[in-house]
């Protein structure tokens, strides 16, 4: 069986935290898909409290560890 399951284009919104320094929340118009920090020359990525993935070179890497985690667990 197939899953004919249409893939959809959700608009991302990378968002400072005014009270956390280096800090960027990850969101969409309804959820909220973790958080990057810069600590040093590399990135963390967070959803909730977990880490995910490890220390990454740059923002971007770590947006896509954070739209890769949400994607798995959304289907």
């Amino acid at each position: 069986m197939s899953n004919n399951k249409k893939k959809q284009n959700i608009p991302l919104a990378l968002e400072e935290i005014p009270d956390l320094p280096d800090t960027w929340q990850l969101k969409t118009e309804h959820d909220v898909l973790g958080t990057v920090t810069q600590e040093g020359d590399h990135y963390l990525a967070r959803a909730g409290q977990t880490m995910v993935g490890g220390k990454f070179k740059t923002a971007d890497d770590a947006v896509e560890a954070l739209i890769a985690e949400y994607n798995l667990h959304r289907h």
